[in-house]
């Protein structure tokens, strides 16, 4: 080895002595050339001699190679000697990466945390978990681990200050932010990472704050406003968590049970004296609304004597003023009266008119709707005009159409129903004895589009037998139908029947069909209750309408999934087209079971439930119109109609927020997964309602009177893996009140 260096040098040494003895050569009165002489431009350049080369290679080390020398052209040079040229072979670096310990890592990982994020507590925990592995594999020194630790508390413990400071105590949903940070400081690393003088900050911060929410609360409730009872509730319900134990202070104890019964007993005033008695009022549901009230404990708990007392005096007095102004301003004019009819006798078998109507009040309404019934009745049979009018058969099946109904029966007075017969009689019939004929028909002779449900009424000018008239009548195509006699007072001596038979009314015991022309012939057979047969055979016809469309359902009210419909309120269901009314009535189902009565509106499209007692309170109530409730067409509705609405004085719940939040990554094993709602919930329903993807074993804990859902995996979570939970909306508050639409949210694990 030694020789080899020897021999090595002396190389090198002999190298450098050629070149200095070549410099040595040159004529001194040529310039040396530099680095920064001229070139010189214009004169050929001499061929180049050519230059012996001695390579020598040194490995790993830096070498030199002189550039050759160049003499102006203007000045002959001699040839130079030989100049010996180094050269070697530069063997590559390789490319270095920094590694970086794992004290590194972790220390870049704490210092990219970001505590203005509120996601950024699932960092901070993650890192701790790392500190705590790198630890127990002797990947870090205890200087090391110590240094960490108090980064991260600083971070932690900043989160927590930002955190505090973001709640606002005008927010209503602050609550969630109040149990989140409850949450947190139920945590093992909370114990671990915060430090007194933080922990001092945010005992005195959240105590201020929640004091003041609180306290707020309160004061945003409206004695004006008679929706504000959910209000009075929430605040009951905030004092039954456990937050509300630790942070709520005397004061703020004493504040709230001193201003909680003043608001409540102006509010159940405000609210009495705010039902209106005005007639075209729906006041049935604030009586009744009131009156179900009385019977809950906030009322038994705050209000006072005096409030009751006054309730109950104010309820009566208005409930029989707005009774007897619904009576006084019954119009028996207009075409909407016998509804109005049925409504005051809907509202009279009602369980609040018997509680609250006033022998005064029943005797005025016993004496009043006869009187009314009796006005309208005149003025139909008095306006159906002269018999060979046109608008004679359409006026005079109104008036028969009312007949038929029971409020002629129970309410018109025996002396207007004798009138309208008179009126009848006289208007329709001829001198006893002639041969009798049809005066009027319904549909009339060749009318079209007439409904498939339509009944045919035939009128004639004698009082008629009506077996022999009803064996006298063909109708082509044939039918089968039932007929319904209208009499009129017509006393002939000598004769069993006193009162005649004018009017036949013929329904066909299945619809017609549609699109179809139908003839029906009065035949000779049809004789009077004397006898007489008609000189001719009376022959009508008219064409049914065409099948049209199936009826739909434009409207319902309470809507679908209503969760706040009133107690008192009455169903609606509105068709797009006019129903046969006991096909409607038949085909329709309410679960729980209510008694109710109901009545029609704008020609049979309009059908209204009243029920008789009061609903119950915070109760899902299933309203189905089944599929063979027939339009006017014969049509029916083809399939079940199904809603569901859900009475109730409590705020319906939802998801105030969750931890993890929705979308968020990175979450380290042994994270607390917590829901917080923004009302006590029934913990069976939620959890029934509860799915995770993908599947885990999972335990579930309530806390907060039932506010907070915390998800216990039982098992570690996969890292790197994106976890789905989804909470149903069949999910119900404590008082019943469904969540109404599914929450779902998701989270990625850590990459360990």
């Amino acid at each position: 080895m030694f020789k080899q260096n020897n021999l090595l040098t002396v190389i090198i040494l002999t190298a450098l002595a050629l070149v200095l003895f070549s410099g040595c050569m040159e004529d001194d009165s040529t310039p040396t050339p530099s680095e920064n002489a001229p070139e010189v431009v214009g004169s050929p350049t001499p061929s180049a001699t050519p230059t012996q080369t001695i390579t020598v290679t040194l490995s790993s080390t830096p070498t030199y190679s002189p550039e050759p020398l160049s003499t102006p052209e203007s000045t002959p040079t001699p040839a130079p000697l030989p100049t010996p040229t180094i050269e070697s072979t530069p063997t590559p670096m390789p490319t270095v990466i920094p590694v970086l310990s794992t004290y590194e890592v972790l220390a870049q990982l704490i210092a990219d945390t970001n505590p203005i994020l509120p996601a950024s507590l699932a960092d901070i925990y993650g890192i701790l978990h790392k500190i705590d592995t790198a630890k127990r594999e002797d990947m870090l020194t205890s200087e090391e681990v110590y240094e960490l630790e108090e980064s991260l508390k600083t971070k932690f413990n900043q989160w927590i200050m930002i955190r505090v400071d973001n709640i606002y105590v005008t927010s209503p949903n602050s609550l969630g932010d109040f149990l989140n940070n409850h949450a947190v400081q139920d945590t093992r690393e909370y114990g671990r990472l915060i430090n007194e003088e933080t922990r001092i900050y945010e005992k005195d911060a959240l105590n201020n704050k929640y004091n003041q929410w609180i306290r707020n609360q309160l004061k945003e409730i409206d004695p004006d406003n008679s929706n504000s009872l959910s209000q009075f509730y929430d605040i009951e319900l905030f004092q039954s968590t456990d937050i509300y134990d630790d942070l709520a202070m005397s004061v703020t104890r004493r504040y709230i049970d001193g201003q909680m019964p003043d608001m409540f007993n102006e509010w159940v005033r405000n609210t009495v004296d705010g039902i209106d008695t005005n007639s075209s009022s729906d006041s049935l549901v604030e009586f009744i609304g009131i009156e179900l009230i009385q019977v809950t404990e906030i009322y038994d708990k705050l209000v006072t004597p005096q409030t009751h007392v006054y309730t109950d005096g104010q309820i009566t007095i208005k409930f029989n003023k707005w009774i007897t102004n619904k009576i006084d301003d019954l119009n028996p004019d207009i075409s909407g009266f016998i509804e109005d009819i049925a409504e005051i006798l809907t509202i009279k078998a009602t369980s609040e008119y018997q509680a609250h109507a006033t022998p005064l009040t029943n005797d005025y309404l016993e004496q009043q709707l006869p009187v009314k019934v009796g006005e309208h009745m005149t003025d139909l049979v008095n306006g159906i005009g002269s018999k060979t009018s046109t608008t004679f058969p359409n006026k005079l099946y109104s008036l028969v159409s009312v007949m038929q109904k029971d409020i002629y029966d129970e309410l018109c007075p025996d002396i207007i129903k004798e009138y309208v017969k008179d009126r009848l009689r006289i208007t329709i019939a001829a001198a006893v004895g002639l041969a009798p004929s049809v005066v009027a028909t319904l549909p009339n002779d060749g009318e079209i589009d007439v409904p498939v449900t339509s009944a045919i009424m035939i009128t004639f000018d004698q009082a008629m037998a009506p077996q022999a008239v009803e064996s006298a009548i063909t109708i082509s195509p044939n039918i089968e139908f039932d007929a319904t006699w209208i009499a009129a007072n017509w006393i002939i001596p000598g004769w069993e029947q006193a009162d005649g038979h004018l009017i036949a009314l013929l329904k066909s015991a299945n619809a017609l069909e549609p699109s179809t022309a139908y003839t029906i012939d009065i035949g000779l057979r049809a004789v009077s209750v004397q006898s007489v047969a008609p000189d001719s055979t009376h022959t009508f016809s008219f064409t049914t309408k065409s099948s049209g469309t199936p009826p739909q359902i434009s409207n319902i009210v309470p809507v679908d999934e209503q969760t706040d419909a009133p107690i008192g309120g009455t169903i609606r269901v509105v068709f797009d087209q006019e129903m046969i009314a006991e096909s409607v009535e038949s085909a329709i189902s309410i679960s729980p079971r209510i008694d109710y009565d109901i009545r029609w509106q704008s020609g049979n499209t309009v059908a209204v439930l009243q029920p008789l007692e009061s609903l119950d309170f915070d109760t899902n109530y299933k309203v189905t119109i089944g599929a063979e409730a027939i339009s006017i067409n014969s049509i029916p509705l083809g399939e079940d109609y199904t809603f569901i609405f859900f009475t109730g004085i409590h705020g319906g719940p939802h998801i105030l927020s969750t931890m993890p939040t929705d979308g968020q990554v990175g979450i380290p094993s042994g994270y607390p997964i917590q829901v917080f709602f923004n009302r006590s919930m029934d913990p069976d329903s939620v959890e029934d309602a509860l799915s995770v993807t993908p599947d885990i074993e999972y335990k579930t804990k309530w806390y907060e009177a039932d506010f907070v859902l915390e998800i216990e995996p039982q098992e570690q979570l996969v890292p790197n893996t994106t976890y789905t939970f989804e909470i149903g909306g069949q999910s119900t508050s404590s008082h019943s009140r469904p969540l109404g639409q599914s929450y779902r949210f998701s989270f990625t694990t850590l990459d360990e």
